[in-house]
């Protein structure tokens, strides 16, 4: 399809619907940085889908690291075309990196008054007011999230952290073993339900979930290597679980990828104390 795309564009170089499609099929190929030009090329010539247009540019901008230039493309994206569900998430996660968590959830917002029954949006906007402390909204999107998307796992799990984090500990309880039933061995649910048990004085168990939580969130992290959060739980369970020089690893590892991670900085800080680095820790 792209060879084809290219040979009509040569006949018409200013057609920006052409130039979209072989921005589109340079996205379905893999192809970012071709994507990304293609796509401002689309725009430029005043293509149609200039909302889908933007959010290629995003896309392309968001892989090479570049953030405020994907946030930029994804704002105009959500400007021209409010109904790609996708952008939100997107721009979430960059206002996340750039340590913008109220600007995070009120995107994460805007997006599920465009589609209220979107699981997905409600799964991220819980772990989101969840990171920002606002527990009592963090179960009120959780409990959307599970209603919207029964089967993902996700949603029981971070509605599980949200009543963990309010001291709800039974109600916490009930969903992490819901998600654990659709998908066992998980490492972040079990890195929870370390959390209850110790909240709940139960040193036995809580010690049982955290070990099962580093292998969880040891291959999480391999499936991932990209997505920051992930590193954020492993370094917590290795804390956890007193593997303090791994700790520090994983916080430095989370930080490469989020810089302004204000909980990991903390972390890090506190993990160095504990491993006797006075200097680092003040740092």
């Amino acid at each position: 399809a792209l060879n084809v795309y290219e040979k009509a564009a040569v006949f018409a170089p200013a057609n920006g619907d052409l130039q979209y499609s072989i921005a589109y099929n340079h996205a379905r190929l893999g192809n970012t940085t071709q994507q990304g030009v293609t796509a401002l090329k689309a725009i430029q010539a005043n293509t149609r889908y200039l909302g889908e247009a933007w959010y290629l540019v995003g896309l392309a901008f968001q892989a090479e690291r570049k953030f405020s230039e994907a946030a930029e493309a994804y704002e105009k994206s959500v400007s021209a075309k409010p109904a790609i569900t996708a952008v939100y998430s997107n721009l979430s996660q960059i206002y996340q990196i750039q340590n913008r968590y109220n600007d995070a959830i009120t995107v994460l917002k805007k997006g599920v008054e465009v589609s209220p029954t979107d699981g997905n949006l409600y799964i991220s906007l819980t772990w989101l007011l969840s990171l920002a402390d606002r527990h009592i909204e963090a179960i009120g999107a959780g409990k959307k999230a599970i209603e919207y998307a029964p089967n993902e796992y996700m949603g029981y799990t971070n509605l599980c952290r949200a009543y963990t984090d309010a001291k709800e500990y039974e109600t916490a309880l009930r969903h992490c073993n819901t998600a654990l039933k659709l998908k066992p061995d998980d490492g972040e649910t079990n890195y929870y339900l370390g959390r209850i048990y110790f909240f709940q004085k139960k040193p036995e168990l809580s010690a049982t979930y955290y070990k099962k939580s580093v292998n969880g969130l040891i291959e999480f992290t391999k499936q991932n290597p990209d997505y920051s959060d992930g590193y954020y739980l492993l370094g917590n369970a290795y804390l956890a679980t007193s593997q303090i020089p791994n700790a520090i690893l994983a916080y430095k590892k989370c930080l490469e990828l989020n810089p302004n991670f204000g909980k990991v900085i903390y972390n890090l800080g506190y993990s160095y104390l504990l491993n006797t680095d006075k200097k680092s820790a003040r740092d």
